[in-house]
């Protein structure tokens, strides 16, 4: 049912994280979470046992100041705790799919 399959794996909040978990299951990835708590923020998507986070950022979200600073104290404070964090946008998605999940893949390959 399509219900389970999104409660599977954690909910998604937007097309572009729709579309990476698709790009996900197609390679065979393992199962991330999804939109989960860490360090007081909520990581789009999160392999605990990698320790990667990948965060999907969409230009109507991070296109100002704020939003710009805001990410770098994120990435600042995920990668002082051991954690790898990975950038990928809409257009990377759409545009180069094969090669935004082969860099997943080589950053889960990596730990």
């Amino acid at each position: 049912m399509l219900l389970d399959a999104e409660n599977d794996s954690g909910y998604t909040r937007s097309a572009a994280e729709r579309r990476l978990r698709e790009l996900i299951q197609a390679a065979g990835l393992d199962r991330p979470l999804f939109n989960e708590p860490l360090l007081g923020y909520v990581v789009d998507v999160l392999w605990p046992k990698q320790r990667l986070v990948v965060e999907v950022d969409g230009y109507a979200y991070h296109a100002n100041r704020a939003a710009f600073e805001r990410d770098r104290r994120r990435d600042q404070r995920l990668i002082a705790a051991g954690y790898r964090v990975i950038r990928v946008t809409w257009l990377q998605l759409r545009d180069r799919p094969i090669e935004t999940i082969a860099s997943i893949v080589w950053a889960l390959a990596q730990h």
